[in-house]
């Protein structure tokens, strides 16, 4: 990106609105208040809005409690919407007449599948995280990154990364983790703040969801699902589902884990891998994207029927 445009650009803005894509996980909010941070150093008129309520799981980092929440359209015509981890325009979690502001839209991104629809797209997918490329626009801008805005762009690394373990990982992110650890910040709270505070209703979930364990090819394919009823017997909340998918990846004769979150409307999908297999190919089959090692789709399809399509489509690859 040329720091000189973008600097001009943010500047000449009314102001300058952050978000992310639905579903808000930690590299989406990381990004997003890590972008925050940088760019109030700048220009007073910055915000980061979603139409949905960010995870309180979160809720340590750095401006969590600046975040707006609204279900209004907010972009006006000399307003610059910076949209973070977004790979297309139906999961902007904003609501916003993308045709008629598409100019006013900068989007950046790490999903190869992303549709690049704004008036200046910077998509890369060999980024671990969009955090990743947070701190590389501080650079480009002049701009330094302090502890706070460390914290949040450490919570985009680490999430995205599955603590740094996903095939994801490059030395470039070590060198950037390494870089946001220097600044002071408390990397082992953050980590336990993410990862090993867990409710009772969530420890509830994870059995209601090893129950619903099926296993194919040879134990290498794991399907779980989550119903709306267990969701609202336990009084769970979306946030509370995060994690669940990894419950299959720590199997170890699984390649492939599908989560399948049914509710009244449509059925949510989320797939993973571990070392061959495209589930980015296998989201597309649904119109949905992501990455090779981490997807996932919506679809109006069956329960059945998903599962009767994925398999079919597995046989032979894994």
């Amino acid at each position: 990106m040329d720091s000189k445009l973008n600097r001009e650009i943010i500047l000449n803005a009314d102001k300058v609105v952050i978000t992310g894509h639905t579903s808000l996980d930690g590299d989406s909010i990381g990004s997003s208040l890590g972008l925050y941070g940088i760019l109030k150093k700048i220009k007073n008129e910055v915000h980061v809005v979603y139409k949905e309520v960010p995870p309180k799981e979160f809720s340590f980092l750095p401006y969590f409690s600046n975040i707006k929440v609204t279900e209004e359209d907010i972009i006006d015509e000399n307003d610059i919407l910076i949209v973070l981890d977004c790979g297309n325009v139906e999961r902007i979690n904003l609501n916003i007449n993308v045709d008629k502001f598409r100019n006013n839209i900068i989007n950046i991104d790490h999903h190869k599948s992303n549709e690049e629809y704004g008036v200046i797209n910077w998509v890369d997918s060999s980024r671990a995280a969009v955090g990743e490329m947070i701190f590389e626009l501080a650079q480009l801008l002049g701009l330094e990154i302090d502890e706070n805005i460390s914290s949040c762009l450490y919570t985009s690394l680490l999430t995205d990364t599955g603590s740094f373990k996903y095939s994801n990982t490059t030395e470039r992110t070590h060198e950037i983790a390494g870089k946001l650890i220097s600044t002071g910040i408390n990397f082992t709270e953050i980590h336990d703040k993410i990862y090993e505070n867990k409710s009772l209703k969530q420890i509830k979930l994870y059995a209601t969801v090893i129950e619903s364990m099926e296993m194919h090819y040879n134990n290498k394919l794991c399907i779980m699902e989550i119903k709306q009823s267990d969701i609202e017997k336990l009084e769970a909340e979306n946030e509370d589902l995060g994690d669940l998918i990894n419950l299959g990846t720590k199997i170890d004769t699984v390649e492939a884990v599908m989560l399948i979150k049914s509710n009244s409307e449509y059925k949510k999908v989320s797939l993973r891998s571990k070392n061959y297999i495209d589930v980015c190919k296998v989201a597309g089959l649904f119109g949905g994207g992501g990455h090779i090692r981490a997807a996932g789709f919506r679809s109006d399809l069956s329960t059945e029927e998903i599962k009767e399509k994925i398999i079919n489509y597995l046989k032979g690859l894994i």
